[in-house]
Formats: C-alpha cells, structure tokens, sequence
C-alpha cells in the first residue's frame, strides 16, 4: 500500500515538475489587476510598453471580456475617423530596448485576438478592393530607418485582415500575412515583398495565435499558426540591411491599425507573451 501511495503522488506532481523546468517567457501580460497600461503617446513609458499610440479619435483600455465578464482584456477601439487622420490606431508598442528582434534572434509570441459580433474591417467595405489594411500584430523596425533608406516599410512582419471581394460581390475577409525584407539599395528600399492568405474571419470567436520569427536579412523564417493551424511556414527575409550596411531592430506591437473609416470598430487582446522557445509561451496551468 506504501509504495501504490508513493507511485500515484509521484504521477500527480510530475506535471508540476514538468512545468517547473519549462523555459519562462521574456514577458507574458494578462491585463488582470493590477496590470495598467501606460498613458498615451507623448507619455511614455510603460514597464512593458513603451506607450500606447492613439489617432484622435481612439482609445485603448483593459476592459471585461466581451465572452466572459470574469475576465479582463484589451480593447482596441478605433474610429469613426476624424477626416483629418491619415489613418485610424491604437496600440500598444513594445520598448524596442527591451526587444529582442535583431539579427540572427529567434522569437515565439503567443496571443488572443477577438473580433466583436457587428466588427467591420476597412478595405472592400469602405470602397476599396483587396484592401489589407487591418493590422493586428507588428514586428516593427525601430530608429531611424527613414534616413536609411525613405522608401522603407518598417514592418517587416505584419499579420492582419485582408477585406477582399468575394465571387458574388460580398466582402471576404480573411486574415494576411505581410512580410516585407532583405537586402536594400537607394533605388530600391523594399527589395523582397510576400503576402500568405489565411482563414476567413469568424465573428465573436477568440483566436489563438502563434507566430515564429527568425530575423535575417537573407534567409529569416516566419511560422504562424491560428487556432493550432498552420497558415504559414516561409523562408524568407524578415529584415532589412540597409544601404550602409547596417541592420534595424525590431519591436513587437499590437492593437488595431486601418485604413481611415467612417465607423468605429473594436478589437480585443488577451495572454499576449513573448519568448525565446515555442514552449515558453505555452499557456501555464
């Protein structure tokens, strides 16, 4: 009987062992109490967040989950825009000091992202076709990439919504990776551009997604799974050197960036964590 005793403990707290030597992540935020978000852009800064950047006309706020009202999140509201915005954000930037998207670094970030019930993208909607102007998550160079090279977009790898037109004239949205990097010159500052398509958009439905990124200015990888599905695996340059030979750093950011639209729309975020292995990012029990 001693031994079955020893043998049945040794099963129920092998798991805690197990969760025990599991890398930790370099940050995890679950904006539950007593998290708080830093003010908005010129304030700064934030303990995790270097600001939270907002156009006129937007906010951003750890709110009650939209599902479950036991727990708290952040929402990204945007919108209606002003008519004098070129654009309608809100998010919350990563300190690029503290990043760690610089050459030749591997990077796992896991988040939640919901869209609302009544939730409108830009794009085809306004008018538009195939507009893919709904970003959700950035890995954004940081510095003075505009002196390097004008031309640049900074965000080398950016996940987000594409708002299409469908067969029968309908919109069709569906998410859009967009990776942009690589080896530049002064006539050419966006020398290799990629866009993947993925699953349409479901409303009311709190995705679970998983991005890897390898950052080279030649050979990087960019792996991203929604909902536990694979949606990309591409080689693929996730940086830029510029035409002095230098390389950027990049940070993370997240929230809701689109193009000007005369209506507001919120996006949610939840368990948002960044780390060097797939497994540090894994949800704890």
């Amino acid at each position: 009987m001693a031994l079955c005793a020893v043998l049945v403990l040794g099963a129920l707290f092998a798991p805690a062992r197990a969760e025990a030597k599991r890398p930790a992540p370099w940050w995890s935020r679950t904006f539950e109490s007593p998290e708080k978000l830093p003010a908005a852009y010129p304030f700064c800064c934030g303990t995790f967040w270097d600001t939270l950047l907002l156009s006129a006309t937007s906010s951003g706020a750890i709110v009650s989950d939209p599902s479950n009202a036991g727990n708290r999140v952040f929402a990204a509201h945007v919108g209606p825009n002003n008519g004098r915005d070129f654009a309608d954000w809100a998010l919350l930037t990563q300190n690029a000091e503290r990043s760690h998207g610089s050459e030749g670094k591997s990077l796992w970030v896991r988040s939640r992202l919901y869209f609302p019930r009544g939730f409108k993208p830009s794009g085809y909607t306004a008018g538009q076709v195939d507009s893919e102007w709904n970003w959700l998550t950035e890995f954004h160079e940081s510095g003075d990439w505009k002196d390097r090279c004008p031309g640049e977009d900074p965000a080398s790898v950016a996940l987000g919504v594409l708002n299409s037109k469908a067969s029968r004239g309908a919109p069709n949205p569906r998410f859009r990776l967009h990776l942009v990097g690589g080896v530049q010159s002064r006539s050419n500052c966006i020398p290799n551009l990629r866009r993947v398509d993925g699953p349409r958009v479901r409303l009311a439905h709190w995705y679970t997604i998983l991005q890897h990124v390898v950052f080279a200015d030649r050979s990087g990888l960019v792996q991203i799974w929604i909902d536990g599905r694979r949606m990309a695996s591409v080689h693929f340059p996730t940086m830029f050197r510029h035409p002095d030979g230098s390389v950027g750093r990049y940070y993370f950011d997240f929230g809701y960036y689109r193009l000007h639209s005369s209506w507001g729309a919120t996006v949610f975020f939840d368990n948002v964590a960044e780390g060097p292995t797939r497994a540090s990012v894994k949800p704890r029990r």
